[in-house]
């Protein structure tokens, strides 16, 4: 299948915002080529877009489909907020200016934006990081894509691959193993169900909170906590495993039983997108290397690094 453009159209940016550095966080290479972005929009149809910068306060943004006419309002919409483009961040701005952990990386990673995800896709994403490395995980997500995703052509960039549904997952469960989940396969096939039965809704994803998403076996706080932040841009209840939680002991010098209220009370509203932040801060380092970097005051992104990081994981995967 070949997609094919259905609109064109230019989106104003009215707020501070780096689209490389947006479209390459947390990214694989079939959906960023350095300089132009592809988001799935619709796996089902399957719609997609493809999004340039065209200056430095517009953005190019193509929407291509099998179909000849799809609901362009509908996926205008979903692209703004993917792209978190409408989204003000000068108040999260200020406190990254004055905090000691990220004040030295705001001149480089001002403007970045987290990218929006489906809520089916955040919880997939944050069961691959249960006990997990960030290069474990992520390479964990890479597979499933691989072997259970859909593979498609898209005009004028080539062969991409769409994030697997829960009904190609409950479809294909013989097929996990070869993902190498381990234990987290289960959890991948409990959130599945939770979906196909309609315990869990795409449509509802903002209203949910971490409460209704801890019902489905196997995902705990973080997970939930890391999901509501990638799908609805819920920010308020951070995400803090045992990595972060080290980090916040050792900066701020509290004990690890108050990491997350130390965290709150610095950041408020805003700890969800700090939590993530910060691991974009430190290469998501080991903990050992974290650590060693925080110990030398390197808390600031090495944007050319050779290694695997968060800013060039769509260099390695």
């Amino acid at each position: 299948m070949v997609l094919q453009t259905i609109v064109t159209t230019i989106l104003d940016i009215k707020v501070d915002y780096d689209f490389k550095l947006t479209a390459a966080a947390y990214n694989f290479s079939w959906y960023f080529n350095g300089k132009e972005l592809l988001i799935p929009l619709s796996c089902e149809e399957p719609v997609v877009a493809l999004v340039k910068e065209e200056s430095e306060k517009q953005l190019q943004a193509r929407i291509l489909s099998m179909k000849k006419e799809v609901d362009v309002d509908k996926y205008l919409a979903k692209i703004k907020f993917v792209l978190g483009i409408e989204e003000d961040l000068k108040e999260f701005y200020n406190i990254w200016a004055k905090d000691k952990l990220f004040r030295k990386s705001l001149g480089i990673l001002k403007g970045i934006h987290l990218r929006s995800t489906s809520l089916w896709n955040a919880l997939l994403i944050g069961i691959c990081q249960q006990n997990a490395s960030f290069k474990q995980g992520w390479k964990m997500l890479a597979m499933m894509y691989k072997i259970l995703g859909k593979k498609v052509t898209v005009e004028r960039w080539g062969m991409t691959y769409l994030p697997p549904s829960p009904r190609d997952i409950l479809s294909n469960i013989n097929l996990l193993k070869a993902c190498r989940l381990g234990y987290r396969a289960g959890t991948v096939v409990n959130v599945a169900k939770a979906f196909a039965n309609n315990v869990l809704s795409e449509d509802k994803s903002s209203e949910y909170v971490e409460e209704d998403l801890v019902k489905v076996k196997g995902v705990g706080s973080y997970t939930a906590r890391l999901a509501l932040v990638l799908a609805a841009r819920k920010y308020e209840r951070p995400p803090i495993d045992r990595w972060l939680r080290k980090i916040i002991s050792v900066v701020y010098k509290v004990p690890e039983r108050l990491a997350e209220e130390t965290w709150v009370k610095i950041w408020g509203k805003w700890g969800g997108l700090s939590s993530v932040i910060t691991t974009i801060i430190l290469d998501a380092e080991t903990l050992s290397n974290a650590l060693a970097r925080v110990a030398k005051g390197r808390t600031y992104p090495i944007l050319e690094s050779k290694e695997m990081t968060p800013l060039t994981l769509w260099k390695h995967v």
